[in-house]
């Protein structure tokens, strides 16, 4: 899955609900988290060979 297919496959919505309920204190910043968020969807798609990894880790494992 690329990174482009991630963010078209989901809504502002439930991004900022999520993000909000893992991190309440970034409230704060949550506009300029949507300004990124609907910047990226206007991207050009540019291939490469980075690989983005992507996991949950609970607090209780640190």
């Amino acid at each position: 899955m690329l990174l482009i297919d991630l963010i078209k496959t989901n809504y502002w919505f439930n991004v900022s609900n999520t993000l909000l309920s893992l991190f309440p204190a970034e409230n704060k910043n949550c506009k300029g988290y949507e300004k990124i968020f609907r910047s990226l969807l206007l991207l050009v798609v540019k291939h490469s060979n980075m690989l983005l990894v992507i996991e949950n880790i609970e607090e209780d494992s640190l």
